[in-house]
This record gives structure tokens, sequence and C-alpha cells, in this order.
């Protein structure tokens, strides 16, 4: 692989950065494919959230995700009314991946890491629907992410805080 070759996996382009090896491509090609293609339960897409339509279903996930306190740094007993300022806000872009039918299986936002100077590096949250965790709708969401922040010129992503129980985004 060359720094910057385009890769095609499906219908989608995968940039390859300068310090990728050929092992991590395969794999994001892996993950591209699979979006890209019907899995056992159907489609998966993802899509932009408008918060008129997907605010309750996304509350679902978000609440169900933070009420055990061990993945996220969010207070478990957060009102739904901060929803709208934690996944929502004007500032973060929100996706969700949906099946064939709609069902919001996850979400994630991707949003300016810092304000001002710091707006160069992006900062993301992920949540899956309990009942679809270990499916690879998160790993979906992730590849999303990181071609939506190259469409968006962000020079990288970084994680602030990982709670260290969240085993699977340590791991």
């Amino acid at each position: 692989m060359c720094p910057g070759e385009v890769v095609f996996a499906g219908k989608r382009r995968l940039h390859v950065p300068a310090r990728t090896d050929l092992q991590s491509v395969r794999k994001w090609i892996s993950v591209y494919d699979a979006f890209y293609k019907p899995t056992s339960n159907g489609r998966v897409d993802i899509r932009r959230a408008a918060e008129a339509n997907d605010y309750d279903p996304v509350w679902d996930i978000f609440s169900a995700v933070i009420r055990t306190g061990d993945t996220y740094v969010f207070d478990p007993n957060t009102p739904k009314e901060a929803l709208h300022n934690y996944w929502f806000a004007d500032s973060m872009d929100t996706f969700v991946a949906v099946d064939e039918v709609g069902t919001i299986l996850g979400t994630y936002v991707i949003k300016p890491n810092q304000i001002d100077l710091g707006n160069h590096i992006a900062n993301c949250g992920y949540m899956v629907n309990p009942n679809h965790q270990g499916k690879g709708i998160g790993r979906l969401l992730c590849a999303h992410s990181l071609e939506y922040a190259r469409e968006k010129a962000y020079l990288g992503i970084q994680f602030n805080s990982v709670v260290s129980t969240n085993t699977h985004a340590v791991s």
C-alpha cells in the first residue's frame, strides 16, 4: 500500500494514511464490505440523525448504556432533557445505524475536540443498543466516523475519556 492510495471497498473509497500497514487496510476493507452487504438481519445503513424523529430511540440507547455507570462518564441518572446537549447540540454531528425497517441499532456523535485553534481534531462517542451489541454495529459506526472525519477535514480523532471498565473500548 502506498500512502494516500485509494482502495475500493464495496461502493466506498478508503483513503490509506501514510502509516497504515496492509493488515489494517484489509481489516477496514472487511468492515466496509460488511457495511455494504446484507447482514444476517438485513442491511444496516448509517444516516445523519434527525432530532425530531430520532430523539426518543437515541435516548433509549443512551439511557441503557449509561445506566450501569461502567462505560461512560455521564451520570446514570441523567435526565432525558439533557440528551440534546450531550448528543444533538449544534456543535456536533449525530449519526444513527438503522436496520432495513428503520430500527435504530446504534448512534455516534462527532464534534470538534476543542474550540478555535483546537477544532482540527475531532472527538467521537459511540453507543450501541445493548440488544444489538456484539454484532459489529460499533465497528461500523467507527468506520463511518473515520470517513466522515476525513470529509470534514479533521486531522485526527481524540478520545478524551474512556472508562476503564468499558472493555470493548479499551481492548
